[in-house]
């Protein structure tokens, strides 16, 4: 049949490469990188680990938070799978999830990308708005998990909405942020989102034409569990890097500072 309709498969080659590689180094090389292949393994072990002692001790002691967050993958409107839209230009609608893990709840902050971007601005925004309306005065510790997406989780707009909050919330001494390790970023806040997408494909009929669709669909995912929004009208964003005028990056950070970070932890004294 092939050679009636002239097809032809190619043998790939990009996925022999590595293993070519490997074959022809030394002894010596490849030990070098079966250890620090092992070492990778044995840094995401460890972090899970962490992780999962610091869901147990917030199910223990009241006073301690724990949280993971990330963002959901872009959610086009109109959602429409012909191939005309395709290759149309789309309204983004973004999707920001904040688990709760201490008391197993989940809030979704949605919003379309005519309000705002996805930038280390907004998920500031998120949290803080969160903080300020879900941290009791009986807790002094949040602990939050995140992936180590540099331009959402791991810079400095980040680490001022932490004091920020701190500052608004004098009863809260310490907030964590732990990253899990590239490559190896299973949250709980995971789970959600594909609640999410099963909701999507199971309910065929329901049509997503404003990003107000999606905030309803989002709504209408989990039943057991239901999903919470932080308020309405969509999220209010708060330019979090304005204290920043004068600041000056130390030599550390322009190194190996929070590129490499897999802990920040902000008090005040």
């Amino acid at each position: 049949m092939n050679s009636t309709i002239h097809l032809k498969f190619p043998i790939t080659t990009t996925t022999r490469v590595t293993s070519v590689q490997l074959k022809q180094s030394a002894p010596e090389e490849r030990m070098v990188v079966q250890r620090e292949y092992d070492q990778h393994l044995t840094e995401s072990s460890d972090r899970y680990a962490l992780k999962r002692q610091d869901k147990s001790n917030s199910k223990v002691n009241k006073k301690q938070k724990v949280l993971t967050v990330d963002l959901e993958k872009c959610l086009p409107t109109p959602a429409i799978t012909n191939a005309q839209s395709f290759y149309s230009l789309k309204l983004w609608t973004f999707n920001y999830t904040i688990k709760d893990v201490s008391k197993n709840h989940t809030t979704c902050c949605v919003w379309d990308e005519s309000v705002a971007g996805r930038g280390g601005n907004e998920m500031a925004s998120c949290l803080l708005k969160w903080a300020l309306v879900n941290v009791g005065k009986d807790v002094e510790e949040i602990t939050i998990w995140s992936d180590n997406c540099p331009s959402q989780n791991r810079n400095i707009n980040s680490v001022l909405a932490y004091f920020t909050i701190l500052k608004q919330i004098p009863t809260l001494k310490v907030i964590n942020h732990k990253y899990l390790l590239r490559g190896h970023t299973h949250l709980e806040v995971d789970s959600d989102h594909s609640l999410i997408e099963r909701a999507r494909k199971i309910m065929t009929k329901f049509q997503i034409m404003t990003p107000w669709d999606w905030q309803q669909l989002v709504r209408i995912s989990s039943t057991s569990n239901p999903f919470e929004f932080p308020s309405e009208p969509p999220l209010k964003t708060r330019d979090v890097h304005c204290p920043l005028e004068n600041c000056h990056r130390s030599t550390y950070a322009e190194g190996d500072g929070e590129r490499h970070a897999s802990w920040i932890n902000a008090a005040m004294n």
